[in-house]
């Protein structure tokens, strides 16, 4: 087997020191992985640069690097699956290249190839009679999951944006205000079709850490949970369905909080939810007991991180707690890379939003300067953490502030 990379993940296994994975490559035989992973708790720096290196100085080095250069094939074969419906057709179940290719429309020889591709990546297995089905994969590419909308905006506009990411790199603005001339909430506002599509996208990685986050965290009998920026309310919707006592105030710009109460109308929740149109930066509602920002300070610089933070801070009355939902990057060098979602992630928001993914310190320092104190983190799935925050002894403009535990997520 040869060295195939690794890394150390801190917020994997946090009461153990976290996480570290060595990956190695196996020549490619029937019926076994091409691929093994060895995974411990603790971190061992020395040991996964030297296995690092090595897997550098393989001669699969060069295979490797163009593997990495392909990658945006293997991302647009997966936009084009989604944009002929060729996993719904799969959804009725297995079915011939040629049987694909006609409730497609497409050329036969050229969606037979494009399975067999599909096949190498995951999406779709091939079964007897040269047949097709599937994968778990694959099921999450269909009309009805929110990863079709996602995909398509990873293979529409921001692809095209990301053609320009050379300029943010350059110049620190984003690749999407190159290409399209406007930022890309102001191009969202402007298109309501597209804006429910980025809407829905987003929705694909909220459904994975909502249910989590409702389950889990103790939201008092009786509360009121403001969620800012909520886009089209998954996250609130799941918290309100898990705890019939709480109320919800879904809080967004004007064109998404319409579509929000449009789409989802929950007999279950309904006299418990309701949606506020506004501005962030200015004012937020202040009726609220627990306030989540959910995946929207990585969207913006820290400046305006700030001024969102001390709109909430302005809000937050005695007992209010803040959930800041976020993916972390280490906050050391470790000496070998994060193998989390967060890089990656964090070059999205360089090339889209302007933007950026931050460390523990670096969110502590920002809800210091609105008047917060950081008390603790707490993992959530796919790389997601929730920042717990509560006002500190003195808002951003020196108002006093609680300073005192609220009765809500630390006392429990």
């Amino acid at each position: 087997m040869v060295p195939d990379g690794g890394g150390y993940n801190p917020h994997q296994d946090v009461e153990s020191g976290g996480r570290s994975v060595l990956y190695f490559r196996a020549p490619v035989r029937e019926g076994l992985p091409a691929r093994f992973e060895l995974t411990c708790a603790g971190h061992y720096p020395d040991v996964l640069a030297a296995h690092i290196r090595s897997g550098a100085e393989a001669p699969g080095a060069p295979t490797k690097l163009l593997s990495i250069l392909a990658g945006h094939w293997a991302a647009r074969a997966v936009h084009v699956a989604v944009e002929i419906g060729l996993c719904d057709v799969l959804g009725q179940g297995p079915l011939t290249a040629g049987d694909v290719a006609q409730q497609t429309d497409c050329d036969p020889a050229a969606v037979d190839r494009l399975l067999r591709y599909l096949t190498h990546l995951g999406v779709v297995r091939r079964l007897g009679e040269n047949k097709y089905s599937n994968t778990p994969l694959g099921a999450l590419l269909r009309a009805d999951s929110p990863f079709s909308d996602l995909t398509r905006m990873y293979g529409g506009e921001f692809y095209d944006a990301w053609r320009e990411f050379a300029s943010a790199v350059r110049t620190g603005h984003t690749a999407f205000s190159h290409k399209y001339g406007v930022e890309h909430f102001d191009y969202f506002a402007e298109r309501p079709t597209t804006a429910r599509t980025f809407d829905r996208s987003m929705q694909a990685v909220t459904n994975l850490v909502a249910d989590e986050l409702s389950r889990t965290f103790p939201f008092p009998a009786g509360a009121m949970v403001v969620d800012i920026g909520g886009g089209n309310g998954t996250l609130l919707r799941a918290i309100l369905r898990e705890n019939p006592e709480v109320s919800g105030i879904l809080f967004d710009r004007e064109h998404v909080s319409c579509n929000a109460v449009a789409e989802h109308e929950d007999a279950s929740y309904r006299s418990r939810f309701s949606s506020v149109a506004g501005d962030f930066f200015a004012e937020v509602p202040g009726s609220g007991d627990i306030y989540l920002l959910s995946r929207v300070l990585h969207d913006w610089n820290d400046e305006d991180c700030v001024r969102i933070l001390a709109a909430c801070r302005r809000a937050c009355g005695a007992g209010a707690e803040l959930l800041v939902l976020e993916r972390l990057l280490p906050d050391a060098e470790t000496g070998a890379p994060d193998i989390s979602l967060t890089a990656p992630w964090d070059m999205q928001m360089l090339a889209i939003t302007g933007g950026r993914e931050r460390t523990r310190s670096e969110y502590g320092t920002l809800l210091t300067k609105a008047g917060f104190r950081l008390d603790e983190v707490r993992p959530l799935p796919v790389d997601m953490n929730v920042l717990v925050a509560v006002p500190a002894a003195a808002g951003p403009d020196g108002q006093p502030g609680s300073g005192v535990p609220s009765p809500g997520f630390r006392a429990r």
